[in-house]
């Protein structure tokens, strides 16, 4: 069934920060921040006065939910692999919603462990999950995106975790999408999905809703690469002249199975093999968002949101057993290898606020724009451990593990409680020096306090508090000679601090196997990054565009994880790294 209708339905370069352009205050200014106009972009969390693309000193990115129907992307990575430059993805875990997507270096991972660089926004919620800053890409409903942006480099502004850049999600509405559709269709290794999506509105009120259903088997041996996604995303709003308020709702419950990467020589055998199984993860999540914004005078708008968010995970895998005595038996206390069921019940909540106002200064157009965010995570981490053995698949040639019955199931090996408390204040100030010269200064001061305890009474040195503080500073300059040509150089900071998941899991005397079992809790030192990025773009006719872009991006006091053996090992501060490159 075609969409019934599709009018008002403008290009969209921004995501759900864009508002009208600074040159033009129209009649009705919050229809404005429902379907936003090609020229200016979102430089903030919440949606401001809006700043034109012209005067952005970075190589932004933005792309419509019109272009990603358009192409059946699969999901939202797999559109923006497609797409959007500097960007690929790694799916090591073997499912096809469980990748890593990786920007400029930096990665946004569901794999906790993984150095975690780039921060995840949807309609002005970071969705970082609170104990590893992981982001679970089948979480978001691509069938409810509106338009995202790529806002690269360490733009303070986004808070933490933008160490190589940050990804805004902006949702559909009612006023912006009216109508209705439904698709279907089916494939190999069992493979079917629906999705339908409906919009409507009155003369102020508007709703929006849409639900996907994705089920294969997958092609991997014992269904190891298995998915059952379910996705649902409701909003219904009010707007007037000068007034807009959303009331979201996005929920999933998702079943995904990872086979992994294979070794080589089970490739050439057959690659629908399977390295070990299962490995089973579930995710729910249950997700409100109350936002809204409201212009004082048609140059001052406040904008504020307020946010509940609950997402449980449970993940059963094998790992191999890195203390197995091969001159022993395999027996009780001797396995050759370990299945794991671990349990993660994440509970967060949090708003901001935010005021911008767009005047002159020495006779020049000037916008200031400062704001507050208020970021509550509390995690609860439960892990059983059951000892297991290697048996052959007689189908083949590959080594599989299996529950194996006749072991024990231990009781619980961790139980950690995770909680993180984030504050940030940022302002920026966009100054028209010129027609010609637009100048950039941005700050963000935040204040991380992460606090882990052990719940068992058996590891009192998980036990601990720590608080990280810094203020980021940012600098641009555009120099615009003409309608169709723009330059730009910017220098900006940004920062992350260590997650509970890491903070738990840092003493090499003591290494742990992931994603959890955890005995110590030495401090580590915030990850800092500085960003020096110049470029331009410009216009060749009407039906073609380009850029050229370089970058350099280091990071001081950098986390990764060592391995300590086959299947553990402890996070670490290994000093600087670099990323840098050409974008054209």
């Amino acid at each position: 069934m075609q969409k019934k209708q599709l009018v008002g339905k403008a290009l969209v370069i921004t995501s759900f920060l864009t508002a009208p352009a600074l040159a033009e205050q129209p009649e009705n200014p919050a229809t404005e921040l429902e379907a936003p106009s090609v020229e200016v972009i979102g430089t903030t969390p919440l949606p401001s006065i809006g700043t034109p693309i012209q005067q952005v000193p970075a190589n932004v990115q933005a792309a419509t939910g019109e272009e990603m129907q358009k192409q059946h992307s699969q999901d939202i990575t797999e559109f923006l692999e497609h797409n959007l430059t500097s960007v690929t993805i790694n799916s090591s875990q073997g499912n096809p919603f469980q990748p890593d997507v990786d920007f400029r270096g930096f990665t946004a991972s569901p794999l906790l462990g993984a150095p975690q660089g780039l921060s995840v926004f949807q309609d002005g919620v970071r969705v970082n999950e609170s104990f590893g800053d992981t982001v679970n890409w089948d979480l978001i409903p691509q069938s409810a995106i509106s338009s995202i942006n790529l806002i690269p480099g360490s733009n303070p502004l986004f808070g933490l975790n933008t160490l190589g850049g940050a990804l805004a999600i902006r949702t559909k509405s009612g006023f912006e999408n009216p109508g209705y559709s439904i698709e279907s269709y089916g494939g190999s290794f069992g493979t079917n999905t629906v999705n339908f999506e409906a919009g409507g509105h009155g003369e102020r009120v508007d709703y929006f809703v849409t639900g996907n259903y994705f089920n294969s088997d997958g092609f991997r041996d014992h269904d190891a690469s298995a998915s059952t996604v379910q996705q649902w995303f409701g909003k219904v709003g009010y707007q007037d002249s000068t007034t807009d308020i959303d009331l979201s709702f996005t929920g999933a419950d998702n079943n995904l199975q990872g086979g992994q990467t294979i070794p080589i020589s089970f490739y050439n055998v057959n690659s629908d093999l399977t390295y070990t199984f299962p490995d089973i993860i579930e995710n729910r999540l249950s997700f409100l968002n109350l936002k809204g914004s409201h212009f004082l005078t048609s140059d001052n708008l406040i904008a504020a949101n307020t946010y509940y968010r609950y997402f449980r995970t449970s993940n059963f895998n094998g790992n191999v057993n890195g203390n197995f005595n091969p001159a022993m038996p395999v027996a009780v206390g001797n396995p050759t290898d370990l299945n794991e069921l671990t349990l993660i019940n994440q509970t967060s909540y949090g708003g901001s606020v935010q005021y911008s106002y767009l005047g002159n200064l020495f006779n020049h157009k000037n916008q200031f724009t400062t704001g507050a965010s208020l970021d509550v995570g509390s995690t609860t981490l439960t892990q059983l451990e059951q000892q297991a053995a290697l048996s052959a698949n007689g189908n083949s040639n590959a080594i599989l593990l299996t529950p194996f019955s006749l072991l024990r199931l231990s009781g619980t090996e961790t139980n950690v409680q995770g909680g993180n408390r984030y504050y940030g204040l940022y302002l920026t100030n966009n100054y028209s020096a010129t027609d010609k010269v637009n100048i950039t200064a941005s700050g963000r001061y935040n204040y991380a306090s992460v606090n882990v305890q052990d719940l068992t009474g058996t590891a009192p040195g998980i036990n601990g508090k720590n608080v990280f503080t810094r203020f980021n500073p940012a600098v641009g300059f555009n120099y615009n000679p003409n309608k169709a040509l723009t330059t730009y150089a910017a220098y900006n900071e940004g920062m992350r601090a260590p997650t509970p998941l890491e903070l738990t899991c840092a003493d090499p005397t003591a290494p742990c196997s992931l994603p959890n079992a955890f005995l110590s809790d030495p401090p580590l030192k915030p990850v800092v990054s500085r960003t020096w990025e110049t470029g331009a773009r410009g216009a060749l006719g009407q039906n073609t565009i380009w850029n050229a872009t370089f970058f350099h991006t280091k990071l001081a006091n950098d986390i990764q994880f060592i391995s300590s053996s086959i299947s553990t090992g402890f996070f670490q501060n290994v000093g600087d790294t670099r990323r840098q490159g050409i974008e054209l």
